[in-house]
């Protein structure tokens, strides 16, 4: 194929050159849209993180920032565990937590795995163990399953910035007695049986 073959799923006008296709345009958009809905989502967990501590906001999101995912989750649940005394709010804010956690999980395995293969509809990807970087984790996903995370990781966030904007007009004492809805809990992404088991 020419490098501008409109047939081609790999190019986008033309662009990227032929050398430089690594997937189809389609998995590169779901690819992109979790990146960047990741990024929100990630805001969003900040963003609750300093509503939930009981330090001055600016600490708080600076201690946010300077903290890894594990610590930022950990912290986060022993806050609430400790200070929040609605039950219902309490809830939700775990079961935000618990999503967030997936979704950090499925955009590290995706953002850091190498292509193996890009087909028309499946993506393979490995990626080195982090408990054991001389074993590698093999990967399966379909375009259908890249969109579905990408559209959970969009979920959460707004989730998430529904639940910090009714704790934000909690502490003004206008909140509504309604929670935001909570979406269901995401997939995780689980690795492709050793090929001797397929």
């Amino acid at each position: 194929m020419a490098d501008d073959d409109p047939n081609d799923p790999k190019a986008l006008d033309g662009w990227p050159i032929r050398r430089s296709r690594l997937a189809t345009v389609a998995q590169l958009h779901a690819l992109g849209q979790i990146t960047l809905a990741y990024n929100y989502c990630e805001e969003t967990a900040g963003l609750l993180f300093a509503r939930c501590m009981t330090t001055d906001q600016q600490f708080s999101t600076k201690l946010f920032h300077k903290l890894n995912n594990r610590t930022r989750i950990d912290l986060l649940t022993a806050i609430i565990s400790q200070n929040e005394k609605n039950e219902a709010v309490k809830s939700a804010l775990f079961q935000f937590l618990v999503a967030y956690d997936i979704c950090t999980d499925n955009r590290n395995i995706l953002m850091h795995a190498i292509l193996e293969d890009a087909g028309a509809d499946l993506l393979k990807l490995s990626k080195r163990a982090s408990n054991d970087p001389a074993r590698e984790i093999h990967f399966s996903v379909p375009l259908t399953e890249l969109r579905q995370l990408a559209q959970e990781i969009s979920d959460t966030f707004v989730f998430g910035l529904k639940l910090e904007v009714w704790m934000t007009h909690r502490i003004r004492g206008d909140a509504s007695d309604a929670l935001p809805e909570i979406p269901p809990k995401p997939r995780k992404l689980t690795p492709s049986p050793p090929a001797e088991d397929q």
